[in-house]
């Protein structure tokens, strides 16, 4: 009997075993896809800088920003919202992406409308058009690679995309001009769309575009847009305000700071629909683990990023800014599973009026302190909006809190 006994633990123990490595298997999975996506603005702005110039790279911002920030309304929500949609409603994932992908189809065309009057040169226009269709293919894909859990085809199709930006960085003469570098993000977000469409090919079903899609996701659009808002206001102003090399050292600063929060989505982010179905109290628990858990994660990634702009990038950037750094990483581990429960909840638009206000206050401090203290008053402005997050939900978000 103690024998039957003890090979009873030890095929639970085997068994517990498994399931912890196989969430770490996808945890690294989930991680290098991710991982590879933040790198490749980190590592071109480096490869850019070093062998080009910061201010190069400081005018391809100007047009990396215009594209994210245009994007940010045309895709209405679309990722975060099939996600869930993919979570509650698995047997209709086809039905659901092919809907969102062609009801969405109309804010493309507006803005290859647009865009054709706005001051750009002829070449820029060509360009950014060519960009911005095959964004929206590619990028209409988040979700499908995300909830099916295609992390290596993820992986993989993001590396290839990143050597088409680099390798001609390496071997064109020098110097090179803003419209060639744009043009490589371009031809790399154009061969990343051909390769998923042809990987995800049986969703390509054409259907005639869907009115009610803009109600049912447009608290998603709010979420995604306030949080953009949120997470880019202060380097908008940055690029109104700063010289293009000024520009550069904030952007490269900024993405290595949101680079790190990745940390923290991406041990999450393998599990979202698993989060979803999560008890209110099993949410509460997880998340007092991931606040501690970021405390120590913030002090490393800060000391890395301090070594990385110093003895590779050659930037001089203040002591104050990297303390800042700190905090402005370490907030966002005070609120990303606040997100996935009042998601679970249906309450995306009080997210949204959360990340609105927080916003509000970061754009108003931006155009305050930027002019006056520069990268450190741009950051401040930054932090300031995400403590505004993180004291929104503890004293207002009493829908969460009631149930601890």
């Amino acid at each position: 009997m103690d024998c039957f006994n003890g090979n009873v633990s030890f095929v639970h123990s085997m068994a517990k075993s498994f399931t912890v490595l196989n969430r770490l298997k996808l945890i690294a999975l989930g991680g290098m896809s991710k991982v590879i996506v933040s790198l490749s603005s980190v590592v071109t702005s480096f490869i850019i800088i070093r062998w080009h110039s910061a201010t190069l790279w400081g005018e391809a911002v100007a047009y990396i920003l215009f594209l994210d920030f245009s994007f940010s309304i045309i895709a209405w929500g679309a990722t975060p919202f099939l996600i869930r949609e993919f979570s509650f409603h698995p047997k209709n994932i086809k039905t659901s992406w092919v809907k969102a992908f062609w009801s969405r189809s109309p804010l493309l065309i507006l803005f290859v409308m647009v865009l054709l009057f706005l001051p750009f040169s002829i070449e820029s226009k060509i360009i950014l058009v060519i960009w911005a269709i095959a964004r929206y293919v590619y990028h209409s894909f988040e979700s499908l690679i995300q909830f099916e859990r295609k992390f290596i085809f993820s992986f993989a199709i993001e590396s290839l995309g990143l050597a088409i930006i680099l390798i001609p960085i390496f071997l064109l003469p020098t110097p090179i001009d803003v419209h060639s570098v744009i043009l490589l993000f371009a031809i790399s977000m154009l061969f990343k769309a051909m390769i998923s469409s042809i990987f995800f090919r049986s969703f390509l079903i054409f259907q005639w575009p869907q009115k009610e899609y803009y109600t049912v996701a447009f608290p998603f659009l709010l979420l995604t847009f306030s949080g953009m808002l949120q997470q880019r206001a202060d380097l908008y102003w940055v690029a109104y305000y700063l010289p293009e090399d000024e520009t550069a050292k904030y952007q490269v600063f900024i993405n290595l700071l949101i680079f790190s929060q990745f940390l923290a989505s991406l041990l999450l982010s393998p599990f979202a629909k698993n989060i979803f179905r999560l008890s209110q109290n099993s949410i509460a628990k997880l998340e007092r683990r991931f606040i501690l858990l970021g405390v120590p994660l913030s002090g490393i990634c800060i000391l890395g990023i301090f070594i990385v702009v110093k003895f590779f990038y050659h930037l001089e950037l203040s002591l104050l800014l990297h303390a800042l750094g700190f905090f402005y990483i370490l907030a966002f581990y005070f609120y990303l599973l606040k997100n996935y429960e009042l998601g679970k909840l249906f309450q995306q638009t009080k997210v949204s009026i959360f990340s609105l206000v927080a916003s509000t206050i970061t754009i108003l401090l931006s155009i305050l302190l930027t002019p006056l203290f520069h990268l450190e008053g741009a950051l401040l402005a930054g932090l300031a909006g995400q403590l505004t997050l993180i004291l929104l939900y503890q004293y207002k978000s009493t829908g969460i809190y009631a149930a601890r």
